[in-house]
């Protein structure tokens, strides 16, 4: 009798080691969320307008943090009826910015080459009045469309991939 007792209580502890250790390990591996405070924007639509401050500079949030830009806004190339804002436009590229879903700027390269899109990121740098670094944080595009209808999107070339 006190060897069935005996396996018994080994069983029931071999089963709590097992259960311990599973729920440990299942905790270690969950993602760990950033404790970075990045303000909400405002859900925008095609439909709705966003709100547009008037000052020089305008915060843009990501969920890879926050960074301070020059107001695009102020002096747009042109904005869409789905309140899209061309902040730059050449014959070679365009710089837009889209508030919908939390926001995106697109860097459009029809005639890519690597001097075109080295061109367009460094102008997109000097439009917004930021470093390589911050742009890393904002949620960039480049977007290069082929004549194939094949279009490739990629991120800022000088952006490190733990940052995209």
């Amino acid at each position: 009798m006190k060897r069935i007792l005996y396996i018994c209580i080994a069983a029931l502890i071999i089963i709590g080691i097992i259960f311990l250790f599973r729920f440990f390990v299942s905790k270690k591996n969950e993602a760990v969320q950033p404790s970075v405070n990045v303000p909400s924007l405002p859900v925008v639509s095609p439909t709705v307008p966003p709100k547009i401050s008037t000052g020089e500079k305008i915060t843009v949030g990501t969920a890879k943090g926050s960074v301070v830009v020059r107001n695009f806004y102020k002096n747009p190339v042109r904005t869409t009826p789905g309140f899209e804002v061309v902040i730059k436009e050449t014959d070679k590229y365009s710089i837009s910015y889209y508030p919908w879903g939390g926001g995106f700027f697109e860097i459009n390269v029809p005639r890519a080459t690597l001097d075109t899109i080295k061109a367009a990121e460094e102008d997109f740098l000097d439009n917004l009045l930021i470093s390589k670094t911050d742009a890393c944080f904002l949620n960039v595009f480049v977007v290069i469309p082929y004549d194939n209808a094949e279009t490739v999107v990629q991120d800022l070339s000088f952006c490190p991939k733990t940052l995209q």
